[in-house]
């Protein structure tokens, strides 16, 4: 039994340093044919100009469809504070989402609607047809875009379907909320982007 264990380390140690000896040589022979290769840190600055979102920031272009066949893009929403929710037609949480949103604005007198934030419901690589069947048959009235190629959603940086961003006057991001939110969470988080 002693030479057993005595053979499974002199195996263990060989082959670790026959690896050892196999990196050494592998980075030695890459740096004589390519002395010119190296490796970069990515600093922050660059991946915030990626496109994806970034709290404080400004939100990254968008140049999308309404319902209607009109356009409205980044420009449209600045100077105004913003709500901009990525959803889809097959995902319940986010048809939950949208109900939330049409119920909230559907309470607010015409006055309250000038005043409070722009509500803007992005459908995530759907068709028209599908997306303006659920709105015509849930009696919606919300602005609702359509990211049909999922480009949009892409330079958000959206994964998980609701996806909320608040957003200032100024176009920035103040915050990023996934999932779905309750009325009243909709409400205090509307009253920190109107301040």
């Amino acid at each position: 039994m002693h030479s057993f264990t005595k053979t499974i380390i002199f195996i263990s140690v060989g082959i670790a340093g026959l690896f050892f000896l196999l990196r050494f040589a592998g980075l030695h022979f890459v740096s004589k044919i390519s002395p010119d290769i190296e490796t970069t840190k990515i600093e922050d600055d660059a991946i915030q100009n990626s496109g994806v979102v970034k709290i404080g920031k400004e939100i990254p272009y968008f140049n999308l469809l309404t319902l209607d066949g009109g356009r409205i893009n980044r420009t449209d929403i600045i100077g105004h504070p913003a709500v901009l929710t990525f959803w889809s037609t097959w995902n319940s949480e986010s048809l939950d989402q949208v109900k939330i949103f049409d119920d909230y604005i559907t309470k607010l007198s015409s006055k309250e609607k000038e005043t409070s934030a722009r509500i803007i419901i992005i459908n995530s690589q759907e068709n028209k047809t599908t997306v303006s069947n659920l709105i015509r048959r849930g009696s919606y009235n919300l602005e609702v875009l359509l990211d049909s190629s999922g480009e949009t959603s892409n330079n958000y940086g959206v994964q998980t379907l609701p996806t909320t961003f608040f957003i200032d006057r100024e176009g920035k991001v103040l915050e990023k909320f996934v999932g779905t939110m309750s009325e009243g969470m909709l409400v205090d988080k509307l009253e920190q982007i109107l301040r």
